[in-house]
């Protein structure tokens, strides 16, 4: 061996090949715990901004489904001598519920009964926990007329209320309609209950219809001339219902037939 061979050779390794390259050691479990918990903060951080997200964007599909909902009000309007729906009875062709004489404008083409209406997602509240229900919302039949009674309104004409932009119409309904008949379901799935004519079908009342919450704390409202506010849970007002109309109140309507 000559002295430059001895130079180059590694005094500390005799093997005949090359001494292996040295590698990084990987990481500890301490190391590896602490990587995961930096991460699980980072998430932790990020996870309210991405609920607080994705309940805006249902708010915004639920306010879009109202607006659409006001649209349809305008064309019943329009085919029916201004004439629109406003209560929810059974039993009478001639005062139909209004999911259904609204849900002709919403669904084109189909052939609607009330067992259907659940599949029709305009007339649903994609917020709304129950699956099934006729609509996740109800309507303002208010009669204050009527008062200490409560009755519902019939069929209005929509020329007959003069402040339309100030008249809430269409809420968010209630989660549950309280007072159920024993081994009955919850009135919520029934058709004829989506209508608030009495106080205590208000938010908080013991036969609450209408939800000012669904939406965390907040509900949508759809106002008469179409368009649709987002309020705080209490804020809604029964004085806020009254239509104000003075002219006698129809009984029925003619029965709606899209064209």
């Amino acid at each position: 061996m000559d002295g430059k061979d001895h130079i180059l050779r590694d005094r500390s390794w005799d093997g005949p090949f090359p001494r292996p390259r040295a590698t990084s050691p990987g990481l500890t479990l301490v190391e590896m715990i602490v990587v995961v918990g930096i991460i699980a903060y980072f998430v932790a951080l990020l996870m309210p901004t991405v609920n607080r997200s994705r309940q805006v964007a249902v708010r915004t599909d639920c306010a879009s489904h109202l607006r659409q909902i006001g649209v349809a009000i305008y064309f019943y309007a329009n085919d029916n001598r201004s004439w629109i729906p406003r209560d929810a009875t059974l039993g009478r062709p001639d005062r139909e519920p209004w999911p259904l004489l609204l849900g002709r404008y919403l669904a084109p083409g189909r052939e609607l009964t009330i067992e259907t209406l659940p599949d029709v997602a305009i007339l649903q509240c994609p917020s709304h926990p129950e699956m099934g229900i006729p609509t996740g919302y109800v309507v303002n039949a208010f009669a204050f007329e009527t008062e200490p009674e409560w009755k519902p309104d019939g069929p209005v004409k929509i020329n007959a209320i003069s402040g339309p932009s100030e008249l809430p119409w269409m809420f968010d309904c209630a989660n549950n309609f309280p007072l159920r008949d024993l081994n009955l379901p919850d009135k919520v799935f029934g058709v004829e209950f989506h209508d608030a004519y009495d106080p205590r079908h208000l938010p908080g009342g013991e036969r609450h219809r209408i939800s000012d919450s669904r939406h965390n704390r907040t509900g949508n409202i759809l106002y008469l001339d179409g368009h649709v506010v987002t309020v705080r849970e209490g804020e809604l007002k029964l004085e806020q219902l009254n239509d104000r109309v003075t002219r006698p109140r129809a009984t029925s309507m003619p029965v709606t037939e899209v064209q």
